[in-house]
């Protein structure tokens, strides 16, 4: 093996080994440029499990497990490799959800299984496929298990209540403490599954702010919020004979913040049933001032045109903590 000027480069000479099968894993490599065979066995007796060429990726999984290699792997012609270390692995995964994580233990396992059963036919004229099966149902005993499959029924159950209109808005009334007249509300989600009855939004607030439903969900809550203060005001002001000046307050996520035309849909809906802007209040957590800048950006737009909203760093709002 042949280092090159980069210590992150490796050049490899056809027929060259680049590990064996059982040997401990340090490190991954990712093809530039030529071909690489992953085989079993060894002479002539070899298995080939696959040909890989540029833009591959080989030698990842017992980074990723910790158990010895389940397959060797040698240049096929003049190879280019860049290595990728244990730790760049480690911290990837690490940053990934459980859902991630344990579809990559399961194909770790499933590959590994694979490879097992091929080194078997090399000393074995027959062998059955069953024990593959026996292997996966390992994964049922994964303390995780569980509760990912429980989150992704969750997920899918989700995604039917928006599209049924199952999600519903509950309005709180604020009062003023000395008038105890009602000044105005604050916006809260409800889900009503029929198969799962009332869902808590702590079950599926969170959820849905880890995919990308919280945007459906979080527009249709913000229109269906400034539908109802626009009659709200209306009901009011036949009541009373004036014009009060309620306020809602809605929570907004930080993905909706990163949406690029969050600002303009806002002042759409505004515009859209005659709402002074500084009606709606728009709650925020401190989570928000650690995402990207486009979603500091887009609070400063909804700022400059005067609309209401609750952050821990202006002065001039209040801070309002979303747990």
């Amino acid at each position: 093996m042949n280092a090159h000027s980069s210590c992150n480069i490796r050049l490899f000479k056809p027929g060259e080994i680049i590990f064996t099968e059982g040997s401990s894993a340090d490190k991954a490599y990712i093809i530039e440029s030529g071909l690489i065979e992953i085989f079993v066995g060894s002479n002539s007796e070899a298995i080939q499990l696959n040909v890989l060429g540029p833009g591959d990726i080989f030698g990842e999984m017992g980074l990723i497990d910790a158990f010895p290699r389940s397959a060797s792997a040698r240049a096929l012609c003049h190879c280019r490799c860049m290595v990728v270390s244990a730790t760049q692995i480690a911290e990837r995964i690490a940053s990934s959800t459980p859902l991630v994580r344990l579809l990559i233990s399961m194909a770790l396992h499933r590959n590994r299984a694979y490879n097992s059963y091929f080194r078997t036919i090399l000393n074995t004229s027959h062998i059955s496929l069953p024990s593959l099966a026996i292997t996966e149902k390992t994964y049922v005993k994964n303390p995780q298990y569980e509760k990912i499959l429980e989150d992704i029924k969750l997920e899918s159950d989700l995604q039917n209540a928006v599209l049924k209109n199952e999600l519903q808005p509950y309005y709180q009334p604020l009062l003023d403490l000395k008038t105890t007249d009602t000044v105005g509300f604050e916006s809260l989600l409800r889900w009503h599954s029929p198969t799962r009855g009332i869902v808590s939004p702590q079950q599926f607030i969170g959820l849905a702010e880890e995919t990308s439903l919280i945007l459906p969900i979080g527009a249709w809550m913000l229109e269906r919020a400034c539908l109802d203060l626009h009659l709200f005001q209306a009901e009011a002001e036949h009541l009373h004979h004036c014009k009060p000046n309620l306020f809602i307050s809605v929570n907004i996520s930080v993905r909706q913040f990163q949406e690029p035309d969050f600002f303009h849909q806002l002042i759409a809906l505004t515009q859209r049933y005659h709402i002074n802007p500084q009606q709606i209040k728009l709650e925020v957590t401190e989570r928000i001032f650690l995402a990207q800048v486009d979603a500091i950006e887009t609070i400063g737009q909804c700022a400059r045109q005067a609309l209401r909203y609750l952050s821990m760093i202006l002065a001039r709002v209040t801070l309002a903590l979303i747990t």
